[in-house]
């Protein structure tokens, strides 16, 4: 029979190579994904993927003009620019959800994959879903609003309500004397 002290060092080796295999696995699978496939070119999602694509990369300019005008009128291209996540960020990843297109608006879902931590014992990941808003301009579809942490920018303000017409509700009536 081995000793106690070799037993306990052959499984602590075992666990660390599979906690080795584990963070591997892990780095080759995000070094997997990789540059995103080009989507349908004119689509609703490919003006969200150039949108996102260019945030990416650092290209504020580019993103900003993918907006509509509404939205680049309520916000200038410096503020968007220091207001927008870059997303140049290995611990995000962006995969299509659906597309809901009504004649010239359409919504595109998306859900991102936060990482945070050190693989294999400090690691977490958070999935939220969220819209993007587009309307299509001169056959061109141009983002509305953005969610966070591609926003930049807060959404153009939506059309004022009508003010309504004071309305009397009560009559003041001065004190009588008895």
């Amino acid at each position: 029979m081995l000793p106690q002290t070799s037993s306990g060092r052959w499984l602590a080796g075992i666990t660390a190579g599979v906690f080795s295999l584990i963070a591997v696995a892990v780095v080759v699978a995000l070094a997997a994904s990789g540059d995103p496939e080009p989507l349908p070119e004119g689509s609703p999602e490919a003006a969200v993927q150039a949108y996102v694509q260019a945030i990416d990369d650092g290209d504020f300019r580019g993103a900003y003009r993918l907006l509509n005008a509404e939205s680049q009128e309520a916000c200038e291209e410096n503020e968007f620019r220091s207001r927008t996540h870059n997303g140049n960020d290995a611990g995000m990843r962006i995969v299509l959800d659906y597309v809901d297109v009504a004649d010239d608006n359409a919504l595109v879902s998306v859900n991102i994959t936060s990482f945070h931590g050190d693989p294999p014992f400090d690691f977490s990941e958070s999935t939220h879903s969220t819209l993007f808003d587009l309307n299509r301009v001169d056959g061109a579809w141009e983002i509305v609003h953005a969610p966070w942490p591609f926003s930049g920018c807060l959404p153009p303000p939506s059309k004022p309500a009508p003010t309504p017409e004071p309305t009397p509700t009560s009559t003041s009536v001065a004190p009588t004397a008895s």
